[in-house]
């Protein structure tokens, strides 16, 4: 058993209720009484219990961020933002990891809410039906997703319009057999990608689009994918591919540069989504959809603040941000060194 703060109290020569005050105000304690309690806290060990504290105040200092899948570099951006600003505001973050599976998104939702802590913010493998089924009562934002209800704070990119701006640019390139990659299309993002990909795809005449679905969203996945790109007739292959993010691109870039007989980016454009695969795979310029990962991060937390200051129920405020289409050699002829950059604004609506 560890040491107790009336072990501390007795090495120190002092009363419990000292070693108490010295922990929750130092300030409030004598130069002489404070250093003789510190001593006996490092020689006995002794290691503060939050718990219990946080059960009497009904909240902890911390923030809980259930994750979708925390190997993913978006969402790794999306907490680093997050825990910056929780940070400034006096808060921890705690980063659940789910893996992409709901029931264990459940039980994560379910921890943060018995540990107490301060709120909560969901990047959902689910839509907030199961978060109103539920009954979370404690402050929750979600973030890239849309809170359709208005009942859970959101934020979240217009996916829609990255897929519009990653299809009408590789269109503008003059491809017209083009390959959306990824999946599953039920998840939102990915699905609103598409959506995206086939309006721009609807206004170009003779323009097609096909859809190589993928169970995973991981480098074997675009190396997979890949591979049946290759086994085809070099007249049904696609003269473009649009991958639901930077991970699958890398993968099918890896495949396709080993094998060297499709030329890249004359017989095929490639553009990802997220813009992280120079941090990854710096070989070979990548075009892709941007993000603000970090933005994202930051904005929930201060929608979470606001939730956590909020007296009253009412519909709460959804944050769109649009996305950048980024230029580089992988959709471009030529040494790729050109970047197109449409700017972004954050909207409340």
């Amino acid at each position: 058993m560890g040491a107790r703060i009336r072990d501390v109290a007795v090495r120190a020569k002092v009363s419990a209720g000292w070693v108490s005050t010295y922990l929750n105000s130092p300030e409030k304690i004598a130069p002489d009484k404070a250093r003789r309690i510190q001593q006996a806290i490092d020689e006995l060990g002794y290691v503060r219990n939050d718990a219990g504290r946080q059960l009497r105040r009904g909240t902890s200092g911390v923030v809980g961020f259930v994750a979708f899948d925390v190997g993913d570099p978006f969402t790794y951006m999306v907490a680093r933002g997050a825990r910056r600003r929780a940070a400034e505001a006096g808060f921890r973050v705690v980063i659940a990891d789910t893996e992409g599976d709901s029931s264990i998104e459940r039980d994560y939702l379910k921890m943060f809410e018995e540990q107490r802590a301060r709120g909560v913010l969901v990047s959902a493998v689910d839509n907030e039906s199961y978060l109103e089924a539920a009954q979370i009562r404690q402050p929750t934002v979600m973030i890239d997703h849309r809170s359709n209800s208005g009942r859970f704070s959101s934020v979240s990119v217009n996916n829609v319009l990255g897929g519009r701006l990653a299809v009408d640019h590789l269109l503008d390139q003059g491809r017209t057999r083009i390959a959306f990659v990824g999946g599953p299309i039920s998840i939102q993002q990915i699905g609103d990608r598409l959506h995206g990909a086939q309006l721009a795809i609807g206004e170009r005449r003779g323009a097609q689009l096909e859809v190589i679905s993928t169970e995973d969203r991981d480098t074997a996945a675009g190396r997979s994918v890949a591979e049946r790109i290759l086994a085809r007739p070099p007249a049904q292959r696609p003269d473009a591919l649009f991958c639901v993010n930077d991970t699958i691109a890398v993968g099918v870039l890896q495949r396709l540069l080993t094998d060297g007989s499709i030329r890249l980016p004359e017989d095929l454009a490639i553009i990802g989504y997220n813009d992280v695969a120079l941090e990854s795979f710096p070989l070979y310029p990548l075009s892709s959809i941007r993000q603000p990962q970090e933005a994202l991060g930051r904005t929930a937390v201060e929608l979470l603040l606001d939730e956590v200051d909020a007296t009253a129920p009412g519909k709460r405020p959804h944050v769109v941000f649009d996305p950048e289409l980024i230029v580089r050699q992988s959709t471009l002829s030529g040494d790729g060194s050109a970047a197109d950059v449409i700017s972004i604004r954050p909207k409340p609506t």
